[in-house]
């Protein structure tokens, strides 16, 4: 925090990614406060004689949508409702739609 802070950038919180098992990975989330040189945080290569790279946040994915009854959040592995056709809306697999 400090080194960003020396460099300019006014750090707002660190948050180190863990894996699913809840290791701490190398890989750290750091939101900054805004501020006219924002934009210079991409060109940092190294802090604190570390090599680092400083990329733009991901936009987020959108929601699975479950290709069995086409509801968002989940996929069709993980269903258990019953299955909703998405030519007709009728409660049978699309593939087996009669239209």
């Amino acid at each position: 925090i400090n080194a960003l802070n020396e460099l300019g950038h006014k750090v707002k919180h660190v948050h180190n990614a863990k894996n699913k098992s809840k290791s701490p990975l190398p890989l750290f989330f750091v939101d900054i406060l805004p501020k006219y040189n924002n934009k210079d945080i991409h060109d940092i290569r190294s802090l604190l004689n570390t090599k680092v790279k400083i990329e733009k946040p991901h936009k987020k994915r959108s929601p699975p949508q479950c290709h069995n009854c086409q509801l968002y959040g989940h996929t069709k592995n993980c269903c258990g409702h019953k299955p909703r056709c998405v030519k007709c809306g009728e409660n049978h697999p699309t593939e087996n739609c009669p239209k």
